[in-house]
């Protein structure tokens, strides 16, 4: 079926994506069902089971498959955005077509010292308070992790902004420095997570 240039009918792969851009993820599965006002439902089973979502809906592509005595996988790609999954059940997800969820940006630059390697990573995230807290410090742990190249020890000195209508500024700033013994990376995101936490859960 074909709405606004989206090919899609029951039996497609459709996907369903948490973060997009240089750091991505998601899951992809099939669509069960679809209406002519682009409505569908897919998976036949929850992804994240949160109920109401908000969360890029995508096309994809199956490249092949992995066989297994017990449990055979597809190996598949997404493709672009092409609506909004708003609904996260237990018998499966669901989503518009031709509809966008609401997003935030994030940006992270890392420099490690030792090598003076220097990368930034841009993607968005899918607005949802309930997951966001977790999302963002990720994106900050798995950019530095790819960059570095490493795991360990080591000391980290962090500086973020956050653009938000929450404080009268308008931005929160701040700049702090890390040492851990085992692995640095944790310790390192940790105040990122602690501040999108006061922000998506406390009203005050």
């Amino acid at each position: 079926k074909e709405i606004d240039n989206v090919q899609l009918e029951p039996g497609s792969s459709v996907g369903v994506e948490l973060i997009r851009g240089d750091i991505r993820l998601g899951a992809i599965g099939t669509v069960t069902w679809m209406d002519d006002d682009g409505r569908i439902l897919a998976f036949g089973h929850p992804y994240t089971y949160l109920g109401n979502v908000n969360f890029f809906m995508t096309d994809a592509s199956v490249i092949g498959a992995a066989g297994s005595l017990t449990n055979g996988t597809k190996i598949a790609s997404f493709g672009n955005i092409i609506g909004r999954i708003n609904q996260d059940r237990y018998s499966g997800i669901s989503g518009i077509i031709g509809t966008f969820p609401s997003v935030v940006p994030i940006q992270v630059t890392v420099k490690d010292r030792q090598t003076e390697q220097e990368t930034t990573y841009s993607s968005q995230i899918a607005y949802d308070e309930k997951l966001l807290p977790a999302i963002g410090p990720s994106i900050a742990y798995a950019a530095m992790d790819k960059t570095i190249d490493r795991q360990g020890l080591g000391t980290a000195r962090v500086s973020f902004e956050i653009t938000t209508s929450a404080v009268d500024s308008g931005k929160i700033v701040r700049d702090n420095m890390y040492f851990n013994g085992v692995d640095v990376g944790p310790a390192a995101v940790s105040e990122l997570g602690q501040v999108l936490d006061l922000l998506c859960y406390n009203d005050e």
